[in-house]
C-alpha cells in the first residue's frame, strides 16, 4: 500500500524501497505476487530508465501463469525500453514484437492503451513516425474515453513528436499539450520526457 501510494504521488524511489520490502515479505505462491512485482519492476524503471529487467521478467512470467495477459504485456515493454537504454536494439524489439503479439486482438482497456502508448514511443524513437502516429492515436482514442491522462500525455508527447519528424509542424501543439496535462496531473516524468522532445524537436525543425 505505501508503495502504491508513493507511486501515485510520483515518489519513485520511495516506491522502489516499499515494493522492494513488500517482495521479500510476499509468499512464493501467492497469485498477487506477480503484479506486486510489475509494480516494484515499474518503480525500477521510473526510477532509473535501465533498471528492474530482471524483477519485470519474473513479473511477466507470473502474469501468464495467472492469465493476466494485458499487464504481462506492459512489463514486455518496459523490459524492452530498459534494455533498449542499454543499446540492444536487436533483443529490445524481440521484446517489443513479443509485446505486440500478446496484445494482438484484445478489447480496448486501459492497460491495452498503456501498451499501444509504449509501442508507439518505440515506433516514433526509430524511425517509424507514420506507424507511431497510427498507433498512438488508437491509444488516445481510449486514454480519452476513460479519462487516463497519464496514457493521454504519453501518447500526446510521441505523436507530436513523430509529426514533427515527418515535417508536421502541428505536432508541437501535441507536444505543449502533453506537458500541460502531465502538468495537470503531477506527472513529473511525463513534463520532463515533454521538454526534453520539445526541445529537441524545435532544434531539428
Amino acid at each position: 500500500a505505501a508503495g502504491d501510494r508513493a507511486l501515485g504521488l510520483a515518489a519513485y524511489a520511495a516506491a522502489e524501497r516499499a515494493y522492494a520490502a513488500a517482495v521479500e515479505l510476499w509468499p512464493e505462491d501467492d497469485p498477487e505476487r506477480p503484479m506486486l512485482l510489475y509494480q516494484y519492476g515499474r518503480s525500477l524503471w521510473l526510477h532509473s530508465d535501465t533498471g528492474g529487467a530482471d524483477v519485470l521478467g519474473e513479473a511477466r512470467d507470473g502474469l501468464l501463469v495467472v492469465g493476466d495477459v494485458e499487464t504481462a504485456a506492459l512489463a514486455e515493454l518496459l523490459i524492452g525500453d530498459t534494455v533498449w537504454r542499454r543499446g540492444e536494439g536487436k533483443t529490445a524489439q524481440e521484446h517489443f514484437d513479443r509485446a505486440e503479439s500478446l496484445i494482438e486482438g484484445r478489447p480496448a482497456s486501459t492497460e491495452i492503451a498503456q501498451a499501444r502508448a509504449h509501442l508507439c514511443r518505440y515506433l516514433m524513437v526509430t524511425g517509424r513516425s507514420s506507424d507511431a502516429i497510427r498507433v498512438g492515436r488508437e491509444a488516445l482514442a481510449v486514454a480519452d474515453s476513460l479519462g487516463a491522462e497519464d496514457i493521454r500525455t504519453f501518447a500526446l508527447n510521441s505523436v507530436g513528436t513523430a509529426r514533427i519528424n515527418l515535417g508536421d509542424l502541428g505536432g508541437f501543439a501535441d507536444i505543449e499539450e502533453s506537458i500541460e496535462v502531465a502538468e495537470a496531473a503531477n506527472l513529473p516524468w511525463h513534463v520532463a520526457r515533454g521538454h526534453v522532445n520539445l526541445g529537441v524537436s524545435f532544434f531539428y525543425a
